[in-house]
């Protein structure tokens, strides 16, 4: 039965890298199809990193109502996600991006797909042996209004106002799971925010020297991988120069997230950091113009 999902999806994924993501293989390729309105602009967009213990979940709310859901959290707690969506008056999901198939950023992924009105899902072009992966694709089957896009850079996207690009991975063929991670920069008028999954340095590295440091400049950066070692170079982190970093990670972990290493870095860099282990669910709330910073703490 896995075989048969695993092919099901593989060739829907093969479908839709023709028919999704079209010219999309370089920074600029659809360049003119996405030329940035301001006037578009109507309100205020917040993006909660949401506190579901040890895993990634990042519920964005836009001015005219609509919503996207970047991971559903860890499998063990993945109740945790679904209340959160329950109380921030979630109905309909335009976009969910599934970064990459660990369990700590699909748990819920198959309970959001059968509980809510899931317009498109957005994933890497790659598979993964777990239950949860599983769970996932048998959702995904028993859906099939829900449209699968395969995530990888160029691909590009406007929702409520803003702008979403996917900037990695470039490709996915041999690599580990955390480097299939798809990575988003948004652009919602004069403030931009970077989405890193678990993408690792190798990721980080690739993404400066396709774009430069001027492309991928971010007011505020969700780091990757919960603050791991393996992530968060200090070279990336200065050509992204954000105000403001963002870890998810649970409180007293076993994997030691977020290492030193990591606050160091942010810390010597002037990099304001949150995290949601010690400061809750961490808000951000941006006009366009600026971001005001909210924690439950």
């Amino acid at each position: 039965m896995l075989k048969k999902k695993l092919c099901i999806l593989l060739a829907l994924l093969f479908i839709l890298s023709f028919v999704s993501c079209g010219d999309n293989s370089s920074p600029a390729a659809n360049e003119s199809s996405f030329e940035y309105s301001k006037a578009a602009l109507s309100g205020e967009l917040t993006v909660r990193f949401l506190d579901v213990g040890q895993g990634d979940a990042i519920l964005i709310a836009f001015p005219d109502g609509e919503f996207m859901l970047i991971d559903a959290g860890v499998y063990s707690n993945k109740r945790a996600v679904l209340d959160k969506l329950e109380k921030y008056g979630v109905e309909r999901i335009e976009y969910a991006v599934f970064t990459h198939f660990d369990a700590d950023h699909i748990g819920a992924a198959a309970e959001v797909i059968n509980d809510y009105k899931v317009s498109n899902v957005i994933m890497p072009d790659a598979v993964a042996t777990s239950k949860t992966y599983d769970n996932l694709l048998s959702a995904l089957e028993e859906h099939e209004e829900t449209k699968v896009i395969k995530g990888e850079a160029g691909y590009k996207f406007e929702l409520g106002g803003a702008l979403f690009e996917v900037l990695s991975p470039f490709d996915t063929e041999g690599a580990d799971a955390n480097e299939t991670s798809v990575v988003l920069l948004m652009t919602y008028d004069d403030i931009h925010m970077l989405f890193m999954g678990d993408a690792e340095k190798t990721n980080e590295e690739k993404i400066v020297n396709h774009y430069g440091a001027a492309y991928i400049k971010a007011d505020l950066i969700k780091i990757g991988h919960h603050g791991s070692s393996t992530s968060s170079s200090s070279f990336f982190l200065l050509a992204v120069s954000p105000e403001y970093a963002v870890i998810s990670c649970g409180e007293g972990n076993p994997y030691g997230h977020p290492t030193q290493e990591t606050l160091d870095t942010l810390s010597r860099l002037g990099i304001t950091c949150f995290r949601t282990d010690t400061e809750g669910t961490v808000t951000a709330v941006t006009d366009g113009k600026k971001i005001t910073m909210l924690t439950e703490s």
